[in-house]
């Protein structure tokens, strides 16, 4: 695979990322933990700079959920902002 069909797979997987937390659906920790990984290990290989893919990532938050994420201070590492609506809590045995 060459640098640019790379980039693209992680375009991709982005997307496809905050698309399921559009869709309200779980984004597993190892999922998002491993994109990250690639997205770092790129910015490590100077296939791509920081604030190109932190740019890429907020465009696509804007446009499929409507807002920006809140960085503090832009974060040191590319983070991935996927945090699900808190699922509602049902007692288990009667009181």
């Amino acid at each position: 695979m060459d640098t640019n069909g790379f980039l693209a797979q992680l375009d991709q997987h982005i997307v496809a990322c905050i698309n399921a937390m559009r869709e309200g659906l779980d984004v597993p920790p190892a999922t998002r933990y491993r994109l990250e990984g690639q997205i770092e290990s790129a910015i490590a290989l100077g296939l791509i700079e920081r604030a190109v893919i932190q740019a890429q990532i907020d465009a696509h938050y804007q446009a499929l959920l409507g807002a920006v994420p809140e960085r503090a201070a832009r974060d040191a590492c590319v983070r991935l902002p996927l945090r699900m609506q808190t699922a509602p809590v049902y007692p288990g045995t009667k009181s």
